[in-house]
């Protein structure tokens, strides 16, 4: 991620190197980002029906489990 971008400045300012998850929350529809091995970045879009809690739950066992694949498919390359 290029040390330019707004999420990098806003992880500097508080004393991290980077943000691992973004979420933006809209209106009716939300979006939370997982950030995976290789640059690989895992995007949900979830509506009000579901809960921001229930949706980091997943998302952390989906990228612990997305890097171990992730990771053996660029050992094949």
């Amino acid at each position: 991620m290029p040390q330019e971008s707004a999420n990098y400045q806003l992880a500097k300012l508080i004393g991290e190197n980077d943000f691992s998850t973004l979420f933006h929350q809209g209106a009716k529809d939300s979006m939370y980002l997982g950030k995976i091995a290789k640059g690989v970045v895992l995007v949900v879009l979830f509506n009000k029906s579901t809960t921001l809690g229930l949706v980091r739950l997943r998302v952390k066992r989906a990228v612990e489990e997305l890097n171990v694949v992730i990771e053996k498919l660029f050992e094949k390359l």
